[in-house]
């Protein structure tokens, strides 16, 4: 995602934001977009932030 799409969020969960657009992408657009992002990102993304939005999105739905 660029710069601007993210600059003011001043939320704790960025992985939530970045799930709900890859979402709406296919998985071969996702997985482009992962692999452009900086490392920080694409480690969060691995680590702590897939396995958070599938939980929120379970949690909602209870």
């Amino acid at each position: 995602m660029p710069p601007w799409a993210t600059q003011h969020y001043q939320g704790d969960k960025f992985w939530l934001i970045a799930g709900l657009v890859f979402e709406q992408m296919t998985e071969e657009e996702a997985e482009i977009t992962r692999s452009l992002q900086p490392p920080h990102l694409r480690e969060m993304w691995a680590t702590t932030g897939e396995r958070n939005l599938k939980v929120f999105m379970i949690d909602l739905s209870a």
